[in-house]
Formats: structure tokens, C-alpha cells, sequence
């Protein structure tokens, strides 16, 4: 009698932790794909979407740096204002607020673009071909209308 009663509790018990497993394990999923939803929120107003190959890209931009895709002046009006209005609404802490420098300055827009790069992703700027170094980008960069 007494194990029949052993056996009965440990059922129960050996159920509840399997329920218990079963009932974390939707709540897990439930959370995973509320954060995708929310996360594709986000990654829809960072910026604007590329026609020609679909990448989320920088409202002020005027290249997209995947395909060279080049936006009219009224497509980037529009962005702009677009991630203004978003901004207004939603503000987000970036640390310290400051960017680590890998890269060379663009003389023309003064972003950092990375060294390889052939042209400008933020302005379509064409370099001549070999990477400026850090002096050359600071002299660049006080110095706009000079021809380096």
C-alpha cells in the first residue's frame, strides 16, 4: 500500500516538473518572437530602405554602401524627415557618444569611411585611390576646399 502511494506522488510530482518544463519553454518562444517583432520595429526606423537590394541604410545617406544604389534629393528629404519625426519620440543613449575612428575622413561629408573603400557610402565622394592617413584626414578636415 505504502509504495502504491510512494508511486503516485512521485507520478505527480515527475508530471509537475514536465509541465512546469513544458510551460517555460512557451513562454521562452513567446518572448523570442516579441523581441524579433519589436526588434524589426526598430530596424525599420534607423533609417530607409535600399530599392535596389532591399538593405536598411542611413536616412542620410545619399549612396547605399552595399549596392551604390544613389537616392534623388527628394527620396532623402523624405527619410530625413521621416527619422526626425521618430527621433522626437523616441530617444536612445549611445554611451558616451562618441565614435572610434577606423577609417579615413571623406574630405568632401568629414565621415570616417572605412580605408578600402573607392567612394564615399555617405556623399559618393571618389578617392584617388590610395588611403589618406591620419595627418592627411585632419588636414582634410580643417581644410575642405584645399586639393589633397
Amino acid at each position: 500500500m505504502n509504495q502504491l502511494i510512494y508511486f503516485f506522488i512521485v507520478a505527480l510530482w515527475v508530471g509537475g516538473v514536465v509541465a512546469y518544463i513544458i510551460y517555460l519553454r512557451q513562454q521562452l518562444s513567446r518572448r523570442k518572437k516579441e523581441e524579433a517583432v519589436e526588434q524589426e520595429k526598430r530596424k525599420r526606423h534607423r533609417g530607409k530602405k535600399c530599392p535596389q537590394c532591399h538593405n536598411i541604410i542611413s536616412a542620410k545617406r545619399e549612396v547605399c554602401q552595399h549596392c551604390g544604389y544613389r537616392f534623388s534629393e527628394i527620396e532623402i528629404e523624405e527619410a530625413v524627415a521621416k527619422e526626425s519625426h521618430h527621433n522626437q519620440h523616441h530617444r536612445h543613449s549611445s554611451g558616451s557618444g562618441r565614435k572610434k575612428r577606423r577609417g579615413k575622413k571623406c574630405p568632401q561629408c568629414h565621415t570616417v569611411v572605412n580605408y578600402y573603400r573607392e567612394e564615399c557610402q555617405h556623399c559618393g565622394y571618389k578617392f584617388n585611390g590610395e588611403p589618406l592617413d591620419s595627418s592627411e584626414n585632419e588636414h582634410a578636415a580643417n581644410n575642405p576646399e584645399s586639393g589633397s
